[in-house]
């Protein structure tokens, strides 16, 4: 038969050449009587045997997608399967001359991936939500940003476990005498204003805001997140040394104001705490609980007997000591513990030692 291009007797095959793929009429004839002289015909795997293959791979492409953790390693195993594939068709092809489809395991590993990819952002997306709803009245928009960071499951961080942090309690003082001799409405202003700075205080230094009792504040350093004992402890007296500025500010403006200026006294310890979710079925909090706490809350009680602002007890001292200026007060008695706490009175801090929190690095402990 005739192999020429004016014959137009040239037809689209597979197996033809140039692009796109021709054939001449003579040659697919030839290649017809060549396969029923061979016998070699090209087969099909059919449709239980493709099913199931399809079927294998598609449990290993999920088993592999699985290990992986960033989206991006998600697209390794996507590209493994669709490659392996490939190369085992070709080979059934040119060497068993079977025919195996393409077309549905590439697509329903480019659709799983692309599915389990999306799926995944969205998750992560609604997971730093919880956090951030979860965490954003407790610690800085630093901190917050840091579990999202971390990658931290919210759900783990709300089983409650043992954890080395210094706890701070501050109050005011004569506060009940206080309220009896104030306007309601502006005393309320007063307050808010107080708890305000007093709270900014903490976030500066990577405290999270535990509660509020009244007019005294709580706070923890070391948890969620810590920098160390020795930072987490050097973080809470900081705070301490900062909230003493901060009331003597708007000490100087209540004045002017003629308000009544306020006294506060401040207690630190350092100690293990059970953290997590606490609290009954109805309600529950993010918080410590543990005989670090109730030290803390009793060292604070003493800073009016002992005529000073700021007491920290000799665990806090003992991390601290070379970047502070304290006095040592006698082993005191704190009720309902039997053991003396030794206690120190925070004078100042020392002249080498750096206020900035900005220069502190910040390290996530799960």
């Amino acid at each position: 038969g005739p192999r020429a291009n004016f014959m137009h007797d040239d037809h689209l095959t597979p197996f033809g050449t140039g692009v796109p793929y021709k054939m001449f009429g003579p040659d697919i004839h030839a290649n017809a009587i060549a396969t029923l002289l061979s016998g070699r015909v090209l087969r099909e795997i059919g449709r239980i045997n493709g099913l199931l293959i399809i079927g294998l791979l598609g449990l290993a492409f999920a088993f592999l997608i699985r290990l992986a953790k960033s989206p991006l390693g998600k697209l390794v195993p996507a590209f493994a399967v669709g490659l392996g594939y490939l190369g085992l068709a070709q080979i059934a092809f040119s060497r068993w001359d079977l025919f195996i489809p393409l077309v549905p395991l590439l697509t329903l590993v480019i659709g799983s991936t692309v599915s389990v990819v999306t799926l995944q952002a969205i998750v992560e997306q609604i997971e730093k939500r919880r956090v951030s709803g979860m965490f954003q009245s407790y610690v800085s928009k630093n901190v917050a940003q840091e579990l999202m960071r971390s990658g931290q499951d919210v759900d783990s961080l709300m089983i409650p476990r043992k954890r080395e942090v210094t706890v701070l309690f501050s109050d005011v003082r004569d506060f009940t005498t206080m309220t009896e001799g104030t306007e309601p409405g502006r005393f309320v202003q007063q307050l808010n204003e107080y708890l305000t700075e007093m709270v900014e205080c903490v976030f500066n230094n990577h405290g999270t805001l535990d509660k509020f009792v009244g007019d005294a504040v709580m706070a923890v350093f070391g948890n969620p997140t810590s920098l160390g004992m020795a930072e987490d402890a050097w973080c809470g007296v900081k705070t301490a040394i900062e909230m003493r500025q901060r009331l003597a500010e708007l000490n100087s403006r209540w004045v002017k104001e003629g308000l009544t200026p306020w006294r506060i006294g401040i207690g630190l310890n350092h100690g293990a705490v059970m953290a997590g979710d606490i609290g009954s079925r109805q309600k529950k909090e993010y918080g410590v609980i543990g005989d670090a706490v109730n030290v803390a809350a009793r060292v604070e009680s003493l800073t009016k007997e002992q005529k000073a602002d700021i007491l920290i007890t000799d665990s806090v001292y003992e991390l601290v000591q070379d970047r502070l200026n304290a006095e040592e007060r006698d082993e005191m008695k704190v009720k309902g513990r039997v053991k003396l706490v030794k206690i120190y009175a925070v004078k100042s801090l020392k002249a080498s030692a750096d206020l900035s929190a900005s220069k502190i690095g910040m390290k996530f402990k799960g």
